[in-house]
């Protein structure tokens, strides 16, 4: 796996997993994956779990490989949030070219105005800005209402790479309560690794 130093990523330690915890959920998750003879639609609902859950473990390789397993599982069928769970994978990998691939293959078949349309949009703005460093696409997004869901994340990502404070105080004054706006304040439960993009949380 390609890490990058001095750049981090988030995971949220909430009680989601019950007693065993995210491993004991990881094997039960590889688990059902594996099994053979099940249906596809099983097969697919298996491979987006573990893709999740391995996307939260920190292993984005094994996450992206869930994932683009999981878009092409139903014959005749794409999952195109699998796809752009791929996508932000491989984005955290510094995988710029297969993250890039993902995105567009959404983008170019997405609906006008749908959601998948403003996530492919929102992912897109987000490898431009790490790839190049050039924030004026992803700091537009701010200005469409389409993109509520995403502020936070945008925030965070444009303090990072201008070290702009305005951001920063956004976030902090607009969504207090956010992954984000928690790990700048130092609040406990948000923990930080190394990755080349600050804020990999499946949203």
């Amino acid at each position: 796996m390609k890490f990058f130093s001095g750049i981090i990523f988030f995971i949220i330690a909430l009680p989601l997993f019950g007693d065993g915890g995210l491993s004991a959920e990881l094997e039960k998750a590889r688990a059902l994956a594996a099994r053979s003879g099940i249906a596809a639609r099983e097969q697919h609902d298996a491979l987006v779990r573990l893709g999740r859950l391995e996307h939260l473990s920190g292993n984005f390789e094994a996450a992206a490989d869930s994932w683009m397993k999981a878009a092409y599982t139903e014959q005749g069928k794409r999952d195109d949030n699998a796809l752009l769970g791929a996508a932000a994978c491989f984005l955290a990998l510094g995988d710029w070219e297969k993250a890039e691939s993902n995105t567009k293959l959404v983008l170019i078949t997405a609906k006008e105005n749908s959601v998948m349309l403003i996530k492919a949009k929102y992912m897109a703005a987000q490898i431009e800005a790490f790839r190049t460093g050039e924030t004026q696409i992803l700091g537009a997004l701010l200005e469409s209402g389409d993109y509520e869901m995403f502020r936070p994340g945008i925030y965070w990502t444009l303090f990072k790479l201008t070290g702009n404070d305005d951001y920063k105080r956004a976030l902090l004054s607009m969504y207090p309560e956010t992954p984000e706006a928690q790990a700048l304040q130092g609040k406990s439960g948000v923990f930080e690794a190394v990755s080349p993009q600050w804020l990999v949380l499946p949203r």
